[in-house]
């Protein structure tokens, strides 16, 4: 029987799963990047900060740290922070290289930083895979 935590897991999996296309998509937008990472940071990750936090509201009464609890506090703290460098750190990061050269894309930093985003995406959406949705099915 799956666990009532399961709707958030999934909602969060899911947001994840629809921000990283995006990311793909706004890299190649070049100095437009910023607009088009936007959904991103306005509905994916929010979306992902409000399932988790539900989760970790859900399980704090119990103080589960770690096996043989299914869902732990120190992973919903790891997904949370993962969201806000994500938001505040990586993707800032990606924007600003995008028009850094009068208005262009940096050729040296744009795409290591864009691809950093990708990246970091695809790392949280099998973390949050693993210890979230998995553990409950």
């Amino acid at each position: 029987m799956a666990s009532v935590l399961l709707p958030n897991a999934t909602a969060a999996a899911a947001a994840l799963n629809t921000a990283l296309p995006i990311a793909v998509a706004a890299t190649g937008a070049g100095s437009g990047y910023g607009g088009a990472i936007a959904p991103v940071l306005s509905v994916n990750l929010p979306a992902v900060t409000t399932n988790i936090t539900a989760i970790l509201t859900a399980i704090t009464p119990a103080g589960p740290m770690g096996p043989p609890s299914l869902l732990t506090i120190p992973d919903c703290n790891k997904a949370l922070t993962d969201v806000t460098t994500l938001a505040t750190v990586t993707i800032p990061a990606a924007t600003t290289s995008s028009v850094v050269l009068l208005g262009l894309p940096d050729p040296a930093t744009f795409p290591v930083n864009a691809l950093k985003v990708q990246t970091d995406i695809a790392k949280l959406i099998t973390f949050v895979t693993k210890n979230f949705v998995t553990p409950q099915i």
